[in-house]
């Protein structure tokens, strides 16, 4: 559910060769990215594509986008999104929900949304089949959004021109759809701010993996509690029971250690995606007005910005390229301060699946190569015919040379 935003806080998305001017609420983009993204992560080599519909109102010369729906895609053809007929008949009721929904209310279709996760950004026939059939009119869109693993995602919108047609090769205008803030709604309640702790309780770095946390040494010693108890109870009468009961409260604080604060970063395989997790609920996370996860493994090092609410999701997905994988959450605190997790991953090396995209390339490079091989082969053969046929050529010669030589001889010899 996406609320709807007030003017001041729509974007705006032109192009030379689009007739409308697309204003959009940034909050509505930004739910469709985590959605888009979360998709992607959830099914190994290329994720589920998803999709919905977008809607707003009509303004002079444009269109305002402020809210979206997820359509429930039941994937019967695989993960990418193509419409069964059960799906079309949703299609169609989620288009007419502005009529049911409360929160959609005064507000149209305005376009449909949907991803691609093995493809670039275009409509593809079957995009433009569903695009013409549910979205005809000259003023709805679609906006296409391709999500990465360790890059903004991209996004870019589609529209009809003055005569009717649709550019669908590519879209006029990209741009990254970068990690936003999202308000509070009626559907991601607002969290409560965390108590503030004290700053000599705060642990500025502590590595998980490579070393447990290292807590000070506490050295034991054999008392003669006897001597002890005789010596306390002398003291409590040369200084009454309140010094008693000060002293007890200077050795307890003397020999409490300070739990450090965590938030617990860890990382889980899942045949080659590498899953981050942390505590979302850990006061740092609470505290923390964003964050930045540093990925190093195989020669390579990525930097992915975290705001709040994502921070407090508490994972964060990835396909690794290597056996070893460094990760490093570095939390940005309100005073300015920084809390620092590590933890670090070791495991077999990832088995790499080839694409669809690949694996027809590597299909057409095999057809190539044999069809090479196979004209190679009849190219020695062709070779070799030809010398035969030189051979032969040769031998032939020879001999109509030597009988040549042999008639002259045999001429003078009959007379």
């Amino acid at each position: 559910m996406i609320a709807n935003p007030a003017e001041s806080e729509l974007a705006t998305w032109t192009a030379p060769e689009c007739p409308l001017r697309i204003e959009y609420a940034p909050a509505v983009l930004e739910r469709i990215r985590m959605a888009v993204t979360d998709a992607f992560f959830s099914v190994p080599h290329g994720g589920l594509e998803i999709g919905g519909v977008l809607f707003g109102d009509r303004q002079e010369g444009g269109i305002r986008i402020l809210a979206a729906r997820p359509l429930d895609c039941e994937h019967s053809s695989g993960p990418s999104f193509v419409l069964s007929a059960a799906d079309c008949e949703r299609l169609e009721a989620l288009i007419s929900s502005p009529a049911s929904d409360r929160r959609l209310r005064g507000m149209e279709p305005l376009g449909w949304y949907h991803s691609h996760t093995r493809s670039e950004i275009f409509l593809s026939d079957a995009d433009l089949a569903v695009h013409n059939r549910f979205f005809p009119d000259p003023w709805q869109v679609a906006l296409v959004v391709r999500p990465h693993v360790a890059r903004p995602a991209r996004a870019g919108f589609f529209f009809r021109q003055q005569d009717g047609s649709i550019q669908a090769g590519a879209s006029c205008a990209e741009f990254n759809l970068h990690p936003a803030a999202l308000p509070p709604d009626e559907d991601t309640p607002a969290l409560e701010p965390a108590a503030p702790v004290p700053v000599a309780r705060q642990v500025p770095v502590r590595t998980v993996t490579a070393f447990a946390p290292h807590l000070p040494a506490v050295t034991t010693r054999r008392w003669p509690w006897a001597k002890v108890a005789a010596g306390l109870a002398v003291a409590a009468l040369a200084f009454g029971g309140s010094t008693l009961y000060r002293a007890k409260e200077v050795w307890a604080a003397r020999s409490a250690v300070a739990a450090p604060e965590t938030i617990s970063l860890r990382s889980r395989d899942h045949d080659g995606t590498l899953e981050v997790l942390w505590d979302g609920t850990a006061a740092p996370v609470r505290r923390a007005r964003s964050a930045r996860l540093e990925i190093a493994g195989g020669g390579a090092r990525v930097a992915v910005h975290l705001d709040a609410a994502h921070l407090r999701q508490g994972s964060f997905v990835f396909t690794r390229q290597s056996e070893r994988v460094d990760l490093r959450m570095i939390l940005h605190q309100p005073d300015g301060s920084g809390f620092e997790e590590r933890t670090t991953f070791l495991g077999p090396a990832p088995v790499r699946h080839p694409t669809p995209e690949e694996a027809e390339a590597n299909r057409q490079r095999d057809l190539l190569a044999r069809e090479a091989a196979r004209m190679r082969s009849q190219l020695r053969a062709q070779s070799e015919r030809a010398r035969r046929l030189e051979r032969a050529v040769e031998s032939l010669h020879n001999q109509l040379e030597q009988e040549r030589a042999a008639r002259p001889s045999e001429a003078v010899s009959g007379n």
